[in-house]
């Protein structure tokens, strides 16, 4: 080992911004208990000096409880280096309930939310299996955003919604399946 940095909390995904910058997705902890999702950014341009440079924790009451996908599954996490910018699915429960995804202003010494895009179903009477795992991509400073059953499309520049699509914007009582 070449060095060691203690902090709260632990990382789950670990993305290189740079030779010298680390971004970090994972949970805040407090009394040896996870709390909520934080992302965090390193200074490693010293390996045996490394340093917690900014971080932004999610939740971390007890009322609430968060997470991402991307603590996961690394497809789901996007990083814009030239927009500094991170999209990150995340989940919160609790009494304050969100689903989509977060937006973030992402530089060596800030992470700061910019904007939030709720992923909600329309119809709620049954649940099944077949869903869009949470993904992002980026195009011509669009961001479409896929998770559950919705897709989504805004604006990175003016957070505007151009676009959404509801998978199940028909469905009803008759289309689900009832297992015994």
């Amino acid at each position: 080992m070449v060095g060691e940095l203690k902090i709260s909390g632990f990382s789950n995904y670990l993305h290189p911004v740079d030779n010298e910058s680390i971004l970090a997705v994972g949970q805040e902890a407090r009394d040896g208990r996870a709390v909520g999702l934080q992302v965090s950014m390193f200074n490693v341009s010293d390996p045996r000096n490394a340093s917690l440079q900014a971080r932004y924790t999610v939740e971390e009451d007890d009322d609430n409880w968060s997470s991402s996908e991307a603590q996961f599954e690394h497809k789901a996490f996007r990083y814009l280096a030239r927009q500094q910018m991170l999209i990150l699915p995340a989940r919160i429960s609790g009494e304050d309930t969100f689903d989509g995804f977060l937006i973030f202003d992402v530089n060596k010494t800030h992470i700061e939310p910019n904007f939030n895009i709720t992923h909600t179903r329309s119809y709620q009477g049954c649940n099944y299996n077949a869903y869009l795992q949470a993904r992002s991509i980026v195009i011509n400073e669009q961001v479409t955003t896929f998770k559950g059953h919705t897709i989504k499309n805004h604006n990175l520049t003016t957070r505007d919604l151009i676009w959404d699509a509801d998978l199940d914007k028909n469905l009803t009582k008759e289309d689900c399946v009832w297992y015994l």
